[in-house]
């Protein structure tokens, strides 16, 4: 099968582009990844807001099949006010649409099937999936130091609720500060994107706490030797369809506190499957979306 990803998006971090990357590379050898719509037998669409009407157009006029992957509701105010009504078109384009969860399903599928002018295209769930031949439990740390606990976020989206982890670690510190201090003091390290400003004033902590940023990381390698140094990822995202932060972290055999916020979005399955020993690798999804996609094309 020749699969076309259409991308006209020109930014290069994102949940959509890190499927990109785990799909191609999980798919070595089970399909074959062409640069045109005309020289393909579908077309895949990764994530709506990541692709222009035109593109979509094209796809139709020349009769190729599209595949459309969903993960969450994509915000107007991010999208010129596009967001969800790009959404729904192509959603009435497709002829397969892959959610990431069963809670997506719910949030986003039951609005797009309510408001769809024509029989709905075939659904299926698919988790996302990492290489695993990166984020396991056996490989380099950063450092090998205890009490390290991490914050990770590719975008400064309201909804990761840094303000949680803010709050949280400060009465994590405290409590190391009470205790006899045998033990280093806990540190927080961070990765992603976070305003000038908070750089700048030690992201607002003010009681000489350790903090550690990192920066925004790209490459995978480091982001994993970062993660296992961990002994918590610092979780508490608000109503994520599957959160790759959250998949990295079970497949190093990281703990994952969420505060309380586990129980939102689609997080519930991710602990669930991975209580049953789910397989996360980028191999198991990749294999997946293709014979889903050879099923329907």
């Amino acid at each position: 099968m020749k699969i076309f990803i259409a991308n006209d998006s020109k930014q290069g971090l994102g949940g959509g582009w890190s499927f990109i990357s785990n799909f191609i590379r999980g798919a070595q050898g089970l399909a074959e990844f062409v640069d045109t719509i005309r020289d393909c037998d579908v077309v895949f669409i990764p994530a709506s807001s990541m692709v222009r009407a035109e593109t979509l157009d094209l796809a139709k006029a020349l009769n190729k099949p599209v595949f459309l992957r969903v993960d969450n509701v994509p915000r107007n105010s991010r999208n010129r006010n596009t967001g969800t009504s790009r959404l729904l078109s192509y959603f009435e384009a497709a002829k397969g649409v892959i959610f990431q969860s069963r809670w997506a399903t719910q949030f986003v599928g039951e609005w797009l099937a309510w408001n769809c002018k024509k029989t709905g295209p075939t659904q299926t769930i698919i988790y996302n999936g990492v290489d695993t031949e990166i984020f396991n439990p056996g490989g380099p740390k950063e450092s090998d130091q205890r009490g390290v606990y991490l914050y990770s976020r590719i975008n400064r989206d309201e909804t990761k609720n840094w303000h949680v982890t803010w709050y949280e670690y400060q009465l994590i510190h405290r409590k190391w500060e009470e205790s006899d201090k045998e033990t280093a003091p806990p540190e927080l390290w961070l990765t992603g994107q976070f305003s000038p400003e908070l750089v700048e004033y030690n992201f607002d902590f003010f009681q000489g706490e350790v903090v550690r940023y990192f920066g925004a990381i790209e490459d995978q390698r480091q982001y994993a030797n970062i993660l296992r140094s961990a002994s918590y990822l610092l979780a508490p995202y608000y109503n994520d369809a599957c959160s790759n932060s959250i998949i990295e972290a079970l497949a190093c055999g990281v703990g994952v506190e969420t505060f309380g916020w586990g129980h939102t979005g689609g997080t519930p399955e991710l602990f669930k499957l991975n209580e049953e020993g789910f397989d996360w690798s980028h191999r198991r999804m990749a294999k997946e979306y293709i014979d889903f996609m050879q099923r329907y094309a």
